[in-house]
Parts: C-alpha cells; sequence; structure tokens
C-alpha cells in the first residue's frame, strides 16, 4: 500500500545564515549522514527536551543525559 502524503511529511525551506550552515554540513558529514537527517534528529531532541514526546521516545533521544556526559 502506497502512503499518503500526510505520512509521508511535508517539505519545509528555512533560511540560515552561512556560518550555521558551516557548522550543520561540518557536523553532518562527521556525523555520515545528510543535513536533513541531522536537523530533523536535532528537532526531535529539542521536541523530547520540551516534553512533546513519550518517555520512550526521550530515552532514545536524551539518553546521554541521563549518562553524566
Amino acid at each position: 500500500m502506497s502512503k499518503s502524503n500526510d505520512e509521508e511529511g511535508k517539505t519545509i525551506c528555512l533560511r540560515i545564515d552561512r556560518e550555521t550552515l558551516d557548522i550543520l554540513e561540518r557536523a553532518a558529514k562527521l556525523r555520515r549522514e545528510s543535513i536533513s537527517v541531522f536537523v530533523r534528529r536535532a528537532i526531535a531532541r529539542e521536541l523530547a527536551t520540551l516534553g512533546y514526546l513519550s518517555d520512550e521516545e526521550k530515552k532514545a533521544l536524551l539518553w546521554w543525559k541521563d549518562n553524566g556526559s
């Protein structure tokens, strides 16, 4: 069965300064992932920190906070 557009998500565009983009590109490259994956994970972590995700999702995204790192 194919996914509907809502299940696939939406594309968003944002304006970002060059210095921040350079940092994002370097960080994503070092993690061997695309900038999109890096940004999606960063957004998920922020949502977890703000309490918008389940405890299980928070644990998966914020494990390092519980380990004293």
